[in-house]
């Protein structure tokens, strides 16, 4: 499976210390997770996703890093997760727009599964030409620092795709 450039910057706007507990939402086929799994050696990934067909995916191509523990598979939307509060280190979604699915109670909803100390990533790759990663970005920053989140963004150029990461941490 390809290793996009979104899934590069997101994993890598974490900045993972290798030990946290880690959500990622929309896993899609585990593309991101295998590389959160190969960064947290001593930590561990929840890997949540809404598609059935995603999550057999995953754990056909990451069946070690389950059986050990190091990432475990959810097929559940993230309101009806189960997750508990306070338990994540770090969350990542990439691809993913929030805002369009849950209007303005994802803020509340991560913020409540973040450690007090924790961070968000969103990484956001918008097709070419399209002002969809625009949108993206200026509606989930709004709706971040609405909740009071502190937000900062970098965008990354390469081959022709553009990524957008917000990172957002908790004030």
């Amino acid at each position: 499976m390809a290793i996009g450039l979104r899934h590069r910057v997101g994993v890598a706007a974490l900045e993972l210390e290798g030990d946290e507990q880690v959500l990622e939402i929309g896993c899609g086929p585990g593309v991101a997770t295998r590389l959160l799994a190969k960064a947290l050696p001593r930590g561990r990934v929840v890997a949540l996703d809404q598609s059935a067909k995603a999550i057999a995916q995953l754990t056909a191509g990451a069946s070690d890093e389950i059986a050990a523990g190091r990432i475990v598979p959810r097929t559940a939307a993230l309101e009806d997760a189960g997750l508990a509060p306070q338990s994540f280190d770090a969350i990542l979604a990439i691809n993913v727009d929030l805002n369009r699915r849950l209007g303005d109670r994802w803020p509340r909803l991560l913020a409540r599964f973040l450690k007090p100390s924790g961070r968000l990533v969103l990484a956001f790759e918008a097709p070419p030409g399209s002002r969809n990663g625009d949108l993206f970005t200026r509606n989930a920053t709004a709706a971040l620092t609405g909740f009071g989140f502190s937000v900062s963004e970098t965008r990354h150029d390469e081959d022709g795709q553009s990524v957008t990461v917000l990172h957002a941490v908790s004030t």
